[in-house]
């Protein structure tokens, strides 16, 4: 599957679904991180934000500016030149970190998003994830 325009279309309007408002914000991203140390269980990435407390003020202010940043990317997803530009400022901020765990996280997001929203187009955002963020922000 190709992340083409209506693949955008669905991982905008279930991105909206899933992080709606408020604190179903952060209850959907404490459930990301928790499904993915579950199965990645080095914190050592996040020692910065006290990683090993999910729920700690560190980790949660760690989690609201990771799914900003999500959001922001989400949102221009059909707008390549904004795209682009996001894209190349996440990669130049994130290569101070070494190697980031993106694909194991989007496969856990992928996990979340199901659990979440019922009949939720996982290959959408396997496309849209890997086609355009993680290419984006790993160049």
């Amino acid at each position: 599957t190709d992340c083409g325009i209506l693949q955008r279309i669905k991982v905008k309007q279930q991105w909206a679904q899933v992080y709606s408002v408020g604190e179903s914000r952060t209850d959907f991203a404490i459930d990301v991180f928790n499904n993915f140390f579950r199965t990645n269980p080095d914190r050592s990435l996040f020692n910065r934000v006290n990683g090993d407390n999910v729920y700690s003020p560190e980790f949660k202010a760690h989690m609201v500016r990771v799914f900003a940043g999500f959001d922001i990317l989400i949102s221009v997803l059909d707008d390549k030149p904004v795209l682009d530009q996001a894209l190349a400022h996440y990669a130049a901020f994130h290569k101070q970190f070494g190697t980031i765990p993106f694909k194991a996280f989007g496969q856990t997001m992928f996990q979340t998003i199901a659990e979440h929203i019922h009949g939720a187009d996982i290959g959408a955002w396997r496309a849209c994830y890997a086609e355009q963020i993680v290419t984006g922000i790993t160049a």
